[in-house]
């Protein structure tokens, strides 16, 4: 990454997402919550493939300005295997309001592939997600709040490896046997 001090910070690669800098307002604790629930790791992974926990293949700016507003936006090229250049992209603002007191928003979406549209049943279009939320962080005090709402966005992407015809039916038998 490079820093521009007054101009911000431009970073490349594997990272966290604009999706956390409001997420985070709960889930970084892990006393009483899992992220999960705040749409950061989706369906059982690190976030990676939505750009919303550690965002795959990624470039991000963040910027403070007056020490009051930080701006932070991404954007993901994950694939080269379709047609679009961007495959995903997300921008989140804070603003604090008083010393240890912010609010926050963030929006990310992920753009999926015909073939992915097509193939997977249900599926309607790409994945948004959107979280808001509040951080109290005083010196006897530390409280957090996020809502999260997600469309598409609980699919993952889990490799299934070949096999010839005869083991998979065979694997199938045998689990079938079991139950």
């Amino acid at each position: 990454g490079v820093d521009f001090g007054y101009g911000g910070k431009v970073t490349i690669g594997k990272q966290w997402g604009v999706h956390t800098d409001v997420t985070m307002y709960t889930t970084d604790q892990f006393n009483v919550f899992g992220s999960e629930a705040s749409a950061t790791y989706t369906g059982d992974t690190d976030g990676g493939l939505l750009g919303t926990g550690r965002a795959d293949q990624d470039v991000s700016y963040h910027n403070n300005l007056f020490k009051i507003l930080d701006l932070g936006a991404q954007v993901q090229f994950r694939t080269t295997e379709n047609d679009d250049v961007v495959d995903g992209a997300g921008l989140s603002a804070q603003l604090t309001i008083l010393p240890g007191t912010r609010i926050g928003a963030t929006y990310t979406k992920t753009y999926f592939d015909d073939l992915t549209k097509a193939s997977v049943r249900g599926l309607a279009g790409d994945a948004e997600v959107a979280a808001v939320g509040a951080r109290l962080d005083w010196k006897v005090l530390e409280a957090g709040v996020v809502y999260a709402s997600q469309r598409n966005g609980d699919l993952a992407h889990v490799p299934v490896r070949s096999l010839p015809a005869g083991d998979l039916a065979e694997q199938t038998a045998n689990v079938v046997r079991r139950f």
